[in-house]
């Protein structure tokens, strides 16, 4: 009897009209085999292992530095060691998620409008007049970029994360909207200016006050749908769009990636704003991940 081929190997892709895809894929991914016969197959996603625990509080956000995990929960600023240890630093108030920059020495954090340093000793708050209630910090070159006012952004003195030149601001003003976040993308030296309907890219250009200028034909009509779905790859940047659909900026071009079953799961969920994006690399392959569930916090 002549054998009938089944596709199993392929995406979660249910359909609103499930006869034409009821598929779903759960903890697998496809691996694209170019030198096999077989083209594609399923692979295990990766499980999860507990390194270190501090149930049952609220997770405002991570990074590493100088070689150690910093974490803040509800409102305490704690390191992790190598070994899972935790030791407590410091206070961050508020219920805001928190977003890190490091220049090799301090480790600053901005959170619900506020500044915070580190020093490896001392967690202090940044008292520069200045700052316009930032809810975003960006790094590139040596210097800090905040969220103000508006479509202003604010770009620190180099080498100070923390202080601000009252004349070192510029608007992210090609449509009028108002700013969300500054994005670094080390890769490519740019600075995304993520902003409520469009997008705008920025070049440190080392010329006036501040030294950036906005990239040429570097500015597209998507804005930003959830502040901490931004992530990037060495060659991407990934976040959720305004009009709740997924991008993806590549090569300077923007796309939308996301399917049409996907997009309306999205525009089902209650506060897609609320989304969390990060990237990971698996077995060589680059991907994007986007939680829509209050457990990615």
């Amino acid at each position: 009897m002549p054998r009938l081929a089944v596709p199993f190997v392929g995406q979660s892709y249910q359909h609103r009209s499930l006869p034409i895809s009821a598929q779903t894929s759960k903890n697998w991914f496809v691996e694209v085999n170019k030198e096999s016969p077989a083209l594609s197959s399923l692979q295990p996603w990766p499980g999860l292992k507990l390194f270190s625990s501090d149930s049952g509080l609220l997770d405002r956000g991570m990074t590493i530095h100088k070689g150690l995990v910093y974490e803040i929960t509800n409102q305490t600023l704690s390191s992790v060691n190598g070994s899972g240890v935790r030791a407590s630093i410091g206070t961050v108030l508020g219920e805001a998620r928190a977003y890190f920059a490091s220049d090799g020495d301090a480790l600053v954090i901005a959170s619900g409008g506020m500044v915070y340093s580190y020093d490896g000793t001392t967690l202090s708050i940044a008292t520069d007049t200045d700052f316009e209630s930032p809810d975003y910090i960006a790094f590139i070159n040596n210097q800090a970029i905040y969220d103000g006012l508006g479509s202003r952004f604010a770009v620190s003195d180099a080498g100070s994360l923390t202080s601000i030149n009252a004349l070192n601001y510029a608007s992210a003003e090609a449509f009028g909207d108002e700013l969300i976040r500054p994005y670094t993308v080390l890769d490519t030296e740019q600075v995304f200016m993520f902003c409520e309907s469009h997008t705008e890219t920025w070049w440190n250009s080392g010329a006036g006050t501040p030294p950036f200028d906005r990239v040429q034909g570097g500015s597209y009509t998507i804005g930003l749908g959830a502040g901490a779905s931004v992530a990037h790859t060495e060659n991407a940047v990934y976040f959720l769009g305004h009009d709740n659909y997924v991008y993806r900026v590549i090569g300077g071009q923007i796309e939308n990636i996301t399917t049409i079953p996907l997009s309306q799961v999205i525009k089902g969920y209650i506060m897609p704003e609320e989304a969390i994006g990060y990237t990971v690399i698996v077995d060589g392959q680059n991907f994007y991940v986007i939680c829509f569930s209050e457990g990615c916090w």
